[in-house]
């Protein structure tokens, strides 16, 4: 039955045809490509932080922690720091090294859960990456850049394409009624 999941999530070979069904699975796996590679990123610059933090190297660490806010993290993230940073411009530093963890292990949540193709997986993304993208428009009107702008497009593209494919496969199953004893065991 998993296998047969699996060729839902990325295309039914019986009813898109092989080259549908690739085409869906290459999608699928740039979706898990991204997240990983922007969760890995992003845990990666937390943990570089903590070392300037713990070494106690000053300023320069201000000013990359300051780089990073307003480049690397999440707009919902961001905002988050942004309103913490206010009150006491010190712990700048460790507020990045928080946010930077808090969006990159979601971040990882998702692309594992995605690359394990878990059925409620497409819906996790949809809903995390979805929920936060008000904050990024709100970012974007603020403070246009491109990268922003960027990561934005990216964001809402994956949004769209797993909220279709999730769709697709409920419809999908909903017509094909209760499990009978030839869908059991495939």
């Amino acid at each position: 039955m998993l296998p047969r999941l699996c060729d839902q999530l990325c295309g039914s070979r019986n009813a898109e045809g092989p080259r549908k069904a690739a085409a869906a699975d290459a999608r699928l796996r740039l979706i898990v490509a991204y997240k990983l590679a922007k969760a890995g990123g992003q845990l990666l610059l937390a943990a570089f932080l903590l070392v300037v933090l713990v070494a106690g190297n000053g300023e320069w660490g201000l000013d990359l922690a300051a780089a990073l806010r307003r480049h690397v993290t999440g707009a919902w993230s961001l905002r988050l720091t942004e309103l913490l940073a206010a009150a006491a411009t010190p712990h700048a530093v460790e507020l990045t090294i928080c946010a930077l963890l808090l969006d990159g292990l979601l971040t990882l949540c998702e692309g594992w859960a995605l690359y394990r193709r878990f059925t409620w997986a497409p819906w996790l993304v949809v809903i995390t990456t979805g929920s936060l993208l008000p904050f990024e428009v709100f970012e974007l009107a603020r403070r246009r850049q491109i990268g922003r702008l960027l990561i934005f497009l990216i964001n809402v593209s994956v949004v769209w394409y797993l909220a279709t494919r999730a769709a697709q496969i409920h419809r999908f199953r909903r017509s094909e009624g209760p499990p009978n004893e030839q869908t059991i065991g495939t």
